[in-house]
């Protein structure tokens, strides 16, 4: 294993493709890494980069100065919570995981040890990033090998490998989550700075990017929901079943994976 070999891309053409694949990590594990050290994360746009909500709401800061702000958020929520609960004695990890469900810009990135969740949000998520041609034509699955020894101890990346009681919807999605303390706002940009260095070798590929073609919504959706997958099953009460109602309107409409 080199320097070079922690970052892995590769392209499906189909969504059976990525089922093949899981499949068989079943019993061989994903180009050698078993399933069980993997966390999944979908997105929409094989562009967009690993960044968390709060460096997407201030991309121009300063890195002191964003620093501040955050610390100050997070200082703030603490303080505020003690009118909901004991919310206000968590662990740092566990505050900023209950800020994210609730909405307030973070800088952790949500993952899922189900590699079926990822693909949820990554073919759902794309019925909402339309009009934008050739650039919106994949979408992008990222699996993490949360188990490389560069995640051990304290690092500018630390992973949660639980969600907070206080997060529900964690809990229902599999949830895991990376929290990026780094002056480099793209997680991979964190990882290729660490990975620069000759002295850290990874035990195996630490992250791994399959793409997908957004046309497989439809299928992909359909087959999510054979397994029991829908918006219904993974966000509590209304939000899911409102959810559900704009797929099957989409699909009706012959929309899942258009462009246009």
């Amino acid at each position: 294993m080199t320097n070079d070999d922690w970052y892995l891309q590769s392209d499906l053409e189909s969504f059976t493709d990525y089922l093949t694949l899981i499949a068989n990590g079943v019993e061989h594990g994903v180009d050698g890494v078993p399933l069980s050290k993997l966390w999944f994360r979908g997105q929409s746009d094989h562009y967009w980069p690993l960044v968390a909500s709060f460096d997407r709401t201030l991309p121009d800061l300063k890195s002191a100065v964003k620093d501040r702000v955050y610390n100050d958020m997070m200082r703030a929520f603490r303080d505020r919570s003690v009118m909901h609960g004991e919310v206000w004695k968590l662990e740092e990890d566990e505050l900023v995981c209950v800020m994210q469900h609730y909405g307030a810009p973070t800088r952790v990135l949500d993952w899922s040890t189900s590699p079926y969740v990822a693909a949820y949000f990554a073919f759902a998520n794309a019925l909402r990033v339309r009009g934008e041609g050739q650039r919106r034509e994949r979408c992008a699955i990222y699996l993490l090998n949360a188990q490389d020894h560069i995640f051990r101890g304290f690092r500018t990346i630390r992973l949660i490998d639980k969600p907070p009681l206080e997060n529900p919807r964690g809990w229902i999605q599999r949830g895991r989550f990376t929290l990026n303390l780094s002056s480099e706002s793209d997680l991979i940009g964190e990882l290729t700075k660490i990975y620069s260095n000759p002295a850290e070798i990874p035990d195996q590929w630490v992250l791994q990017r399959v793409t997908l073609p957004r046309s497989e919504a439809s299928s992909a959706l359909k087959n999510l929901e054979l397994m029991g997958l829908t918006s219904e099953s993974m966000f509590e009460g209304l939000e899911g079943t409102a959810k559900y109602a704009f797929f099957t309107a989409m699909d009706e409409a012959g929309l899942m994976g258009s462009s246009q």
